[in-house]
């Protein structure tokens, strides 16, 4: 079967020892940013909704399954 949870993405101290592990790239800085803060105007669900599929859509489908990705889309942009 499926699993039954999704794994975030790293903590950025845990990015900081992947990188230092790997020993071939340095961080010279890094930042946590506000998406939000950058745009002028309010975003329309729909269009929040369409880049988070594009970006997320073979992820959430490797981990759930294809059966329920348009349920799950609909349902977020509600």
């Amino acid at each position: 079967g499926k699993p039954h949870g999704y794994d975030k993405g790293a903590s950025p101290k845990e990015m900081e020892e992947l990188v230092e592990e790997n020993d071939c790239f340095s961080i010279e800085r890094m930042e946590l940013t506000n998406p939000k803060s950058k745009v002028e105007t309010p975003i329309k669900a729909v269009t929040y909704t369409r880049h988070l599929r594009a970006g997320m859509e073979g992820i959430f489908s490797k981990h759930f399954g294809t059966g329920i990705i348009d349920e799950l889309f609909y349902r977020f942009e509600k």
